[in-house]
């Protein structure tokens, strides 16, 4: 496998709006992709309701929409990639350390929190010089699970999610 990805300068021109994999394409293994895209549309789909609403439908509100999902992806993207180059060597090195990362990742309740809030767009927590350690068996896994208010502190808020509602459109 050909680990591929692609970012778009921007999403947004004028009334014209990208988004999916125009806007931000990745290796198509684990639906990133299409998770992406739903977001997206979530994101977009509600501020067009929002300037439908509030009959403001200037062309710099759909900045907003950019504003909100273009961290987010490239996040996204830098993580589908490192997982498509695991997959893209057969040596069986590579495959030995690709499978005990993955395994890492179950057993350590912060990787595993941390890899599943960011392929579900529910939040962000990039992972650290110490998560990379762990992953790679050279340190070992935590055991103490993550308290339900740190998790909490991870996750997106309505206002990061929709901050037009907050802030107004422009």
């Amino acid at each position: 496998m050909i680990p591929v990805m692609y970012h778009a300068p921007s999403y947004v021109k004028g009334n014209k709006v990208i988004i999916g994999d125009a806007a931000h394409a990745v290796h198509p293994m684990a639906g990133e992709g299409m998770n992406m895209a739903i977001q997206d549309a979530d994101v977009l789909g509600e501020l067009l309701a929002d300037m439908l609403e509030q009959g403001d439908a200037s062309d710099d509100n759909l900045t907003w929409y950019e504003k909100v999902r273009y961290r987010r992806a490239e996040h996204v993207i830098q993580l589908s990639h490192l997982a498509a180059l695991a997959y893209s060597f057969p040596f069986k090195t590579v495959s030995y350390f690709r499978q005990k990362t993955f395994e890492r990742m179950e057993e350590d309740s912060v990787l595993h929190f941390k890899q599943m809030l960011n392929v579900s767009g529910l939040g962000m927590w990039k992972e650290n010089f110490r998560d990379r350690i762990i992953q790679g068996g050279f340190m070992p896994v935590r055991t103490t699970d993550l308290k339900p208010d740190m998790k909490e502190l991870k996750y997106y808020t309505k206002n990061d999610d929709y901050p037009w509602k907050v802030e107004g459109l422009k």
